[in-house]
């Protein structure tokens, strides 16, 4: 375990190019893991809980209120089942199966929360570079939302994030 806390000046106009350029200092606290030299193939998975007793987090761990959907270089999907949310990262463009009900495909590597509560369907998108324009997401299942084809039974939503750079998109079936 790499563990630190120490003041680091910096800005993020190289992540986010819509961002002011300053360089603030700020505190910041590191957690990471030394994966070694030459490591291959390997894989792994863990969860970040934050203020949790040890008794807590026994509890949640033996109530499984999450499942790991994917975790590969592609694709990182944690499907947190009382929360009725998957949240999706995809690092290029995919497709992920989240139940044998319904497939999400991103044409775009981004973030997207997918929601599913009270008979309603929601989305948040966010591609965090902002550098690309227009995408789309695909769900195919029984989900009406956007533009829906009953032939292949599919839901299309073309997303413009040219005028809200860097910020969410949410859509909604309701």
């Amino acid at each position: 375990m790499l563990i630190s806390n120490e003041s680091r000046e910096g800005d993020w106009v190289n992540v986010l190019d819509w961002l002011p350029k300053k360089e603030p200092s700020r505190s910041i606290f590191t957690v990471g893991i030394d994966h070694g030299k030459n490591v291959k193939g390997a894989s792994y998975a863990y969860t970040v809980y934050t203020s949790i007793t040890e008794k807590t987090l026994l509890k949640k761990e033996k109530k499984k209120a999450y499942a790991i959907l994917e975790n590969t270089e592609n694709i990182q999907a944690v499907q947190f089942k009382e929360l009725k949310e998957t949240a999706i990262v995809f690092h290029k463009a995919g497709t992920l199966v989240l139940d044998k009900n319904l497939q999400i495909t991103s044409t775009f590597p981004g973030i997207v929360i997918v929601s599913k509560k009270r008979g309603c369907f929601s989305i948040a998108i966010l591609e965090p570079t902002s550098k690309i324009e227009k995408g789309e997401i695909m769900l195919t299942g029984n989900v009406k939302i956007g533009t829906y084809s009953k032939t292949d039974n599919t839901s299309t939503l073309p997303i413009d994030f040219s005028e809200n750079k860097g910020m969410p998109i949410y859509l909604s079936s309701k």
